[in-house]
């Protein structure tokens, strides 16, 4: 799979909006492990119909937390990331579909690390804006969510075309 601006807009967002959370590292360890067991499912050839659609949602319903800031429980919060991190997994998965063992190994534990690094470097960034200038980012927070949230629109639409 190529670099789809939908995958990676949503663990940005993901990690922006856990900045919020007390806790919120949790939920992205928990959007990690559903990136893991989806990408399990797909390699052990149990589809996921509709899983773009499910993609673009999610990341038009990240746009929409981290928009209005909501305040979501962290158990359910990280259901739900592992949830879309399933749909997220199952879809990255499609490009290593039939490897070899060690090739599978490393694309897992690098896509997985990556995942890390730009989700907790999102969460930190938000931690400091939050600490330094809380106004600034009760500003940012629904531009940066209708950015999110129309990128998922896009490609929502586009997981429908013919």
């Amino acid at each position: 799979m190529l670099f789809r601006s939908d995958h990676a807009t949503f663990i940005v967002a993901a990690g922006f909006f856990l900045g919020l959370v007390d806790g919120g590292m949790w939920g992205v360890l928990a959007l990690i492990g559903g990136s893991l067991a989806g990408a399990a499912l797909h390699l052990a050839g149990i589809d996921m119909p509709g899983g773009e659609a499910g993609v673009a949602l999610s990341v038009i319903l990240i746009g929409a937390l981290v928009a209005t800031r909501s305040r979501i429980a962290l158990p359910w919060l990280a259901g739900g990331l592992a949830l879309a991190g399933m749909l997220h997994g199952h879809a990255y998965a499609e490009s290593i579909f039939g490897a070899e063992p060690a090739p599978l190994g490393a694309y897992l534990i690098g896509f997985s690390l990556i995942q890390l690094g730009v989700a907790t470097a999102a969460f930190v960034l938000h931690r400091r804006l939050i600490a330094a200038r809380e106004a600034w980012a009760r500003r940012i927070a629904p531009v940066l969510g209708a950015a999110v949230g129309a990128i998922g629109v896009v490609f929502l639409i586009d997981s429908f075309a013919i």
